[in-house]
């Protein structure tokens, strides 16, 4: 994905539009699958699979969690400090990448980038609600570097948008399993600390006493023609199948992209002294150029449909954390007023009767043109008047309603629920509804 890049401090305005020259755009579930099923169809080899990553912002780098902050710098602290202080919690896993798997699961920085089989499962992250952010329009940038309009005119011009979420894709024929001599090696080096010692000799023989490699490759890596290979091998991505260890790899269909991304200095008159570092870099060349993005106005949509396919935040993390998470967004859809808690005074029923000076039994009657104008102050559509007048009116049919406090707190309620139905006064429903009922009662 060719994203422009700013000649502006970054945020300081708002992002650049990306430009998706190499995109294909999707706005539904539909549209999507369809996409899928031609990328299959144009597979290069019938033996070969498609994995896919789904990230919800499009300008996001495709970078490993270690990659990020500098943090590959205590990368071997990272992954040794868990085993030191609480190893009863990793006796039990079968080998270093069940490790590396346990610390991405709880959120530990490592070297694993997560992709998956299912490409459903790719686009439910890719449509994952990010929250607004500030945008640039292309030609309001071009006016401000031209110098025909200043930084005060371009912020203003700047406009909020949910991110597009992107899909990236790879079609891959060959897979490492967690066993495999080169995993080992790399997350071996994951957990030594090449910042102190980083002489290729050292490291070799590091290896060796892990019984990762043998003495014979040992001896043939300290070679000119030997350590190409080591190189080599040292300096790809990999595709790792894991052990399906946990419910929430296994309904994701999880895989992961190991990069062994180290860099070498070596002079061939004495390979033994040469060096080797880790080193970050941005993983979007491991995914095909062309790529698929979710305008962020369309996510929300999409997340509908997939939530219709049973693909959502609850069978994607079977954790109890978030399956309760689900659970209440899901209800919060249904979600209506509540009512504000009021003491109890009396019986709405058998009101008591207003008795006049002279012995008869006397009862106010309302004024409706004075109650119309009441509620005409606050709303304004005449259907809406007309309905909140009526509600009133109609307690003429209780005697003297306005002196009992239950009665008057049923209105209030009544006639702020049919407000929150309305567009116009949701967000102060109750306090029209108050201000309206404590005015008529002084009728």
């Amino acid at each position: 994905m060719a994203v422009k890049t700013n000649d502006i401090p970054e945020f300081e305005y708002g992002k650049r539009l990306p430009d998706y020259k190499n995109g294909i755009e999707v706005t539904s579930l539909d549209r999507f699958l369809k996409i899928i099923a031609e990328l299959n169809a144009d597979k290069s080899s019938p033996d070969s699979k498609l994995y896919y990553r789904g990230q919800e912002v499009e300008y996001w780098s495709v970078e490993p969690s270690i990659f990020r902050n500098n943090m590959l710098s205590v990368e071997h602290k990272l992954m040794l400090q868990p085993l030191r202080k609480l190893p009863f919690e990793f006796s039990e896993l079968k080998n270093e990448l069940d490790v590396f798997q346990k610390y991405q699961h709880y959120r530990m920085c490592t070297r694993l980038l997560d992709i998956t089989e299912n490409p459903l499962v790719a686009l439910y992250f890719a449509c994952t609600i990010h929250g607004e952010e500030k945008y640039i329009r292309d030609e309001d940038y071009e006016e401000f570097k031209n110098r025909k309009i200043d930084s005060t005119e371009l912020k203003k011009r700047a406009f909020d948008k949910e991110p597009d979420g992107v899909v990236f894709f790879k079609e891959e024929s060959s897979s490492l399993m967690p066993e495999s001599t080169i995993v080992r090696t790399i997350l071996a080096l994951a957990k030594y600390d090449l910042g102190t010692e980083n002489k290729i000799s050292t490291v070799l023989d590091y290896l060796y006493q892990k019984g990762i490699i043998s003495e014979a490759n040992c001896k043939r890596y300290m070679e000119k023609q030997g350590v190409r290979a080591l190189i080599e091998m040292l300096q790809r991505t990999y595709l790792v199948l894991p052990t399906v260890s946990n419910e929430r790899l296994k309904n994701q269909s999880g895989a992961f992209l190991l990069p062994a991304k180290f860099n070498f200095s070596i002079d061939s008159r004495n390979v033994g002294v040469g060096t080797i570092e880790k080193a970050r870099c941005n993983l979007r060349d491991e995914f095909a150029m062309t790529h698929i993005y979710i305008p962020g106005e369309h996510k929300q949509a999409i997340l509908s449909e997939l939530n219709n396919c049973n693909i959502n935040k609850a069978t994607l993390f079977p954790e109890l954390e978030h399956q309760l998470e689900h659970i209440k967004v899901e209800e919060g859809h249904f979600t209506r007023f509540v009512s504000y808690f009021e003491k109890f005074t009396d019986f709405m029923d058998d009101p008591p009767i207003t008795v006049g000076e002279n012995g008869s039994f006397e009862i106010k009657a309302l004024d409706k043109n004075k109650v119309i104008e009441i509620v005409s102050s606050r709303i304004f559509k005449q259907e809406e008047i007309e309905n909140v007048v009526d509600m009133i009116m109609d307690r003429e049919k209780i005697v003297d309603w306005r002196t009992k406090r239950s009665c008057v707190s049923s209105l209030k309620m009544g006639i702020a629920r049919y407000l929150l139905k309305c567009e116009d006064y949701q967000a102060d429903a109750k306090t029209i509804a108050d201000q309206i009922i404590n005015e008529v009662i002084m009728l």
